[in-house]
């Protein structure tokens, strides 16, 4: 009967934290489930996560759901290797006491406590010594990563205290692209190109695809820099300040990334709520025609279920105009929606460029067509 203590012990130890196990395998399915939520939506919304300065929100939420992964699998593993330790270590414990009860020479029990007893222990050491080597090494294999984190959590801690709007690039009358360049590898997109945008006007950029419509608006949001010429606020190169040039910008992307929430968490998109303002969270809303069915505090499902196409749209919008966004770039605004849709969102574009920059990718041709100044771009030189 002796002989099986140890599967006694496993199944008693089992019984008595079997609900506890499931609860951290329950926990620890739940938080991989929100790390990978969270990193594709980081990647789904890397654009306007730059635009907005949203990096360190974004950047915590991630963290937050990786270090409760990393904890309930740490608990797993424990659980999983006590019940081997504690066995081991009252084998040993039975061993010294079998020793010290059998053996009446003196001699013997030296010998066995200075000799067997140490080679036991060293054979259990072994093991412990290439656990640390293992985790020296996988230390030293991330440390690369560390630093890139780090350095850009203060890159991040310095974009938050900058993000006032306080020494945000002043552009009241136009943006100037000047005889600029840029390729993909070897692939030439731009060449010498100029246009001058006027604020009060809407800007339809066209062209086939490949054509260079997307880089167009990257290059004007700072997100690529052009391998030669200039693109000016007013005269000030917006290279200079290029996260004081961002706070200038709001995005309405063909795909609109909503996450789980309330409208006013989707609105103000991750920002401190230190830095919260109702009154202005209420007027976007307004603005927008969002309050007509919505308030700040209904609720956005999971994966935006519950929000039509055009309703999105206006989230997006309600965003932009929150974090007080002077350009307004606008990527496929009807592709998803119908005809009712598309003309609500049109003659809110209309309004909201009275004293505002909009810019607007779209392959409709009916969209705007008499109430914007159309840019083609298969017609651009190289």
């Amino acid at each position: 009967m002796i002989r099986y203590w140890p599967v006694e012990f496993y199944y008693i130890f089992y019984n008595f934290f079997k609900s506890y196990i499931y609860n951290i395998g329950k926990k620890r399915r739940e938080a991989d489930k929100s790390k990978l939520i969270d990193l594709q939506n980081i990647l789904y919304a890397l654009r306007e996560i730059n635009i907005y300065a949203r990096e360190t929100y974004f950047f915590r939420k991630f963290k937050s759901n990786n270090y409760y992964q990393h904890l309930y699998q740490g608990l797993s593993a424990f659980f999983n290797k006590t019940p081997r330790i504690f066995t081991e270590f009252l084998l040993i414990i039975f061993f010294i006491i079998f020793i010290i009860l059998n053996f009446d020479n003196v001699n013997h029990i030296s010998f066995v406590n200075n000799n067997a007893i140490f080679f036991v222990v060293l054979i259990r050491f072994l093991p412990l010594i290439s656990r640390i080597n293992i985790s020296l090494n996988t230390m030293r294999y991330a440390e690369t990563s560390y630093n890139l984190i780090f350095s850009n959590k203060i890159i991040f801690k310095k974009k938050r205290s900058d993000n006032t709007g306080e020494n945000k690039i002043k552009i009241d009358n136009c943006i100037a692209i000047k005889n600029i360049c840029f390729s993909y590898d070897k692939e030439k997109i731009f060449n010498n190109y100029s246009f001058k945008f006027l604020r009060g006007k809407i800007y339809k950029i066209t062209g086939k695809s490949g054509s260079g419509k997307s880089t167009l608006i990257n290059l004007i949001c700072g997100l690529l820099a052009p391998d030669q010429g200039e693109i000016e606020a007013d005269g000030v190169n917006i290279k200079d300040n290029l996260n004081m040039w961002k706070l200038n910008i709001g995005i309405v992307p063909q795909n609109i990334y909503l996450f789980s929430g309330t409208i006013k968490d989707n609105i103000v998109f991750g920002e401190e709520e230190d830095l919260y303002n109702h009154e202005r969270a209420l007027d976007s809303i307004k603005q927008t025609g969002l309050s007509e069915k919505f308030n700040l505090n209904d609720t956005v499902t999971e994966n935006a279920l519950n929000i039509s196409g055009g309703e999105k749209q206006r989230i997006a919008i309600s965003r932009a105009l929150y974090n007080e966004r002077k350009i307004l770039i606008f990527d496929e605004p009807t592709s998803a929606l119908d005809t009712v849709s598309k003309n609500k969102i049109e003659e809110l574009i209309i309004r909201l460029s009275q004293d505002r920059f909009i810019f607007v990718i779209s392959h409709d041709n009916s969209f705007l067509s008499s109430k914007s100044e159309e840019i083609d771009l298969n017609k651009k030189k190289l």
